[in-house]
C-alpha cells in the first residue's frame, strides 16, 4: 500500500491566538504532511496574523464568506484532496491529543476499507472528565423535538453507546475526527446549508446512506477545552441555542423528511426551548452571586 498523505484541517474565526497555538502543537507532533488553516472570512485581522505562520507544511487560506463550520471544513478538505492527501483530520483549535492517538486512528483506517470516519473519546479539557456524548445514534424526530424541552427531556430515554469498548457508531463529535477524503466527498461532505451545530449528525447520516461506517476508538482520547472558539464566534448563549434548533429543523426536513404537521410541532417546541433558555439567564445570575 502506498504511503498516505495526511492533512490536518483547522478552522479559524476571529480567534487567531488559539489557532496559532494549535498549529505549533500540531507541528510538534511531526505527523501531518500538511496543516491547512482555513480562516472563515474573519472580520478582524486574523488572516493577516495567520499568514505569518505559513511555511514548510503549514498552508493558510481564507474563504470568500463565512459559510459556517461545514463549509469552512469542506473548503480545507477539498484543498487537501488537491494536494494528494488521502485522509484529513478535522480539528478544532481548542483540542489536545497525542501522536500515538493519531497514529492509532490512521492504522485503523488503513486496515478497514469499509470505515470512512474515526474519532477518539472526548474529555473535558478543564475537568478531565470523559464526555459520554462523544458518540450517538442518528437522531430521531422524538429525540430532537421532545428532547428539546427541559421538562419533557427528563422523561425521555435516549439510548447511548456504552463507552467500554471500541465500536461502530453512527455519529461522533466534530471537535476532532479523521475522515477518508474520497469517501467523505462521495457521501456529500458536510451539509453547507447548516451554519453551525448538527453537522456531525448530518455527516453521520450521509456516510451511513452511502454504506460507509464510523468508528469510535475508546482506547484513545483527546481533551477539548470546550467551546473556546464557538463562544468567541457566537458569544450570546440564546443565539447559540437558537442556531441549534435552526439546524435541527434542517435535519428534520431534509433528512428525516417529516411532514408539515410534524415540522410545525417541532417549530413550536423549539421556540419554547429558546424561551426556556432566556428564562435561565437571570436564574444563573442569581445563583452565581
Amino acid at each position: 500500500m502506498p504511503k498516505w498523505k495526511i492533512a490536518c484541517i483547522v478552522l479559524n474565526y476571529k480567534d487567531s491566538k488559539t489557532t496559532e497555538e494549535y498549529v505549533r502543537f500540531a507541528k510538534n507532533l511531526a505527523f501531518y504532511d500538511y496543516i491547512i488553516v482555513v480562516d472563515n472570512c474573519s472580520p478582524d485581522d486574523s488572516y493577516e496574523r495567520l499568514l505569518k505562520i505559513q511555511g514548510e507544511n503549514v498552508i493558510v487560506c481564507k474563504t470568500s464568506k463565512n459559510g459556517g463550520y461545514g463549509a469552512g471544513n469542506n473548503y480545507g478538505i477539498k484543498l487537501a484532496k488537491k494536494l494528494g492527501c488521502s485522509v484529513a483530520f478535522v480539528s478544532n483549535p481548542d483540542v489536545a491529543y497525542t501522536r500515538e492517538c493519531v497514529q492509532h486512528m490512521i492504522d485503523f483506517l488503513k486496515q478497514n476499507d469499509d470505515y470512512a470516519a474515526i474519532a477518539p473519546v472526548q474529555y473535558n479539557g478543564y475537568s478531565k472528565q470523559r464526555r459520554d456524548d462523544t458518540a450517538w445514534a442518528l437522531p430521531t424526530y422524538t429525540s430532537y423535538v421532545i428532547g428539546s424541552l427541559y421538562i419533557l427531556r427528563h422523561f425521555l430515554s435516549i439510548p447511548r453507546y456504552v463507552l467500554s469498548h471500541n465500536q461502530q457508531v453512527d455519529c461522533v463529535t466534530g471537535a476532532f475526527l479523521a475522515v477518508k477524503i474520497d469517501e467523505f466527498l462521495a457521501a456529500g461532505a458536510y451539509d453547507e446549508n447548516i451554519f453551525l451545530y448538527c453537522e456531525e449528525s448530518t455527516l453521520g447520516y450521509r456516510l451511513k446512506q452511502k454504506g460507509y461506517k464510523t468508528y469510535l476508538l475508546v482506547d484513545e482520547k483527546y481533551d477539548h477545552y470546550e467551546s473556546t472558539s464557538i463562544k468567541k464566534s457566537v458569544p450570546n448563549i440564546v443565539n447559540r441555542v437558537r442556531m441549534i434548533y435552526i439546524s435541527r429543523l434542517i435535519y428534520l426536513k431534509d433528512y428525516l423528511k417529516v411532514n408539515k404537521v410534524q415540522l410545525i410541532l417541532a417549530k413550536i417546541c423549539f421556540s419554547i426551548a429558546v424561551f426556556e433558555e432566556k428564562l435561565k439567564i437571570p436564574i444563573r445570575r442569581i445563583m452565581s452571586k
